[in-house]
């Protein structure tokens, strides 16, 4: 199980967009299921999953759908995880058309914090096809 707190500010073309537009879904069957909670500014996500990497991914995916460009702001305050490579941070995914939810396939790129006790630090990471 990862655990992560952070700030978010969203905001598209001036408009900031609130922790309430934004949904949660388990990407890729994960063994554990995860959770957002919401506390003013605060959103605390509780996600399991093995990886996002290779082909496939498992994870706990809290998104609001955007079209065009937009500034994405967030704090990490807190982060703990199993594992040197735990990840926490920000992803744009490519769904399959613009109805479906995320796909443990979906193309995406990260930006992505490991666990203050890893040496592995701030990663940039992508799949660029499915």
């Amino acid at each position: 199980m990862r655990v992560l707190k952070f700030l978010s500010c969203l905001s598209l073309g001036g408009t900031f967009l609130l922790a309430q537009t934004f949904q949660g879904v388990d990407v890729g069957s994960p063994t554990l299921p995860g959770s957002a909670t919401v506390s003013g500014n605060t959103i605390t996500i509780v996600g399991g999953g093995s990886d996002i990497w290779n082909k496939a991914d498992q994870c706990y995916f809290y998104y609001t759908r955007m079209d065009g460009d937009f500034d994405l702001r967030v704090q990490l305050q807190e982060f703990t995880g199993p594992n040197t490579w735990s990840k926490a941070g920000i992803m744009v995914r490519k769904p399959v058309d613009s109805t479906s939810g995320p796909q443990a396939d979906d193309p995406f790129i990260n930006v992505i914090g490991t666990p203050a006790n890893g040496q592995n630090g701030v990663a940039v990471q992508w799949r660029a096809s499915r």
